[in-house]
């Protein structure tokens, strides 16, 4: 099979970020009824969440009944010390 150069470029963060697929990032959205969100520009539970203005409308989008907002947040390093047993979880 023949990789073709277009094949092999290197997608821009822009476009990964609208995609929602740059590995270094991770993504969430939160949604809420249409024209009645008061909490749309609040981020989700966490630290560091900044609106991704590469996905949707800047960063939201409307439909026919609810809205979404899109948020991303770079990757942590994973810390290795969460038990889901320490959480009353079985």
């Amino acid at each position: 099979m023949a990789v073709y150069r277009a094949q092999r470029r290197r997608r821009p963060d822009s476009e990964l970020h609208a995609e929602q697929a740059h590995p270094g990032w991770e993504y969430a959205t939160t949604e809420g009824p249409r024209k009645a969100w008061y909490y749309s520009d609040v981020p989700p539970a966490g630290d560091g969440w900044v609106r991704n203005t590469y996905a949707g409308r800047d960063g939201w989008e409307r439909f026919e009944y609810t809205e979404e907002s899109y948020w991303m947040r770079p990757r942590q390093a994973d810390s290795g010390g969460e038990n889901s047993s320490e959480n009353g979880q079985q």
